[in-house]
């Protein structure tokens, strides 16, 4: 892959193996890029990898059910979580997160 090229999502998808680290952009249902999750959710049904991946993100992204961050909620698929003010999916096997404190989320300190 060249640098700056624009790929597929699918393509994207074959990029991220088993143990990364996903960071994605997007307040909630806002600005989320759902292609590239989408991807990787059929991606894992179809081969079961990647697994244990590690997610950072500002806030929940997801409705709970089939959008968002949803799309990595298969179990093995997620290992952990590392979330600025909360999550809302169903990926139960990022129990294991961390959330910012609230004493200093949102202050920029």
């Amino acid at each position: 892959m060249r640098r700056n090229e624009v790929i597929s999502a699918d393509a994207a998808a074959r990029t991220v193996v088993d143990g990364d680290t996903v960071a994605t952009g997007g307040f909630v249902g806002v600005g989320f890029a759902e292609e590239p999750t989408l991807a990787l959710e059929r991606r894992f049904e179809a081969t079961g990898s990647p697994r244990d991946l590690t997610l950072v993100h500002a806030a929940g992204q997801g409705d709970g059910g089939t959008r968002g961050l949803d799309h990595i909620g298969a179990d093995g698929m997620c290992a952990g979580s590392s979330v600025g003010t909360g999550g809302s999916y169903r990926a139960s096997g990022c129990s294991r997160s961390t959330t910012a404190s609230r004493r200093t989320a949102g202050r920029g300190t």
